[in-house]
């Protein structure tokens, strides 16, 4: 079952933690860690999962080191305009917040996400326009 915790200071601090284990382990292999997700928003309820993303330098293959770290891709990645949406726009904070209340308590995580997709993909709409960037499907955020 998904389930919201309002927001907590500490998740700054866990995150911090997180990117200093990541840094120590992958050292010079990324150039920006950051701090992703509902976690990463004052003020939003979240499930308690410290989100991270990172960004792979330029010599380096993300493909080993796994996931979306490829630099091209880190100025137009879906979590990073997400949260940036969230942090600046507090309209878009709270229907975010609405559709995630709405979709609580589910089953299960995918149902959760199907849930709240359509808000999500709006919010990116915006903010991807806002940068002159054309809309993509929000897969993920």
């Amino acid at each position: 079952m998904v389930l919201l915790e309002p927001h907590r200071a500490a998740w700054r601090s866990d995150f911090a933690h997180e990117a200093e284990r990541l840094h120590r382990a992958l050292g010079a292999d990324v150039t920006a860690i950051e701090h992703i997700g509902s976690t990463a928003v004052p003020g939003l309820s979240a499930k308690p999962v410290i989100d991270v993303a990172a960004q792979a330098a330029p010599s380096v293959d993300p493909f080993g080191l796994g996931g979306e770290l490829a630099a091209d891709a880190w100025e137009t990645c879906n979590q990073r305009l997400f949260r940036d949406k969230l942090l600046h726009d507090p309209a878009a904070r709270e229907r975010y917040e609405r559709a995630k209340q709405r979709a609580s308590g589910v089953a299960d995580g995918r149902e959760y996400t199907a849930a709240k997709s359509r808000v999500v993909q709006d919010l990116l709409d915006e903010e991807r326009a806002a940068r002159g960037l054309p809309p993509v499907r929000a897969w993920d955020k």
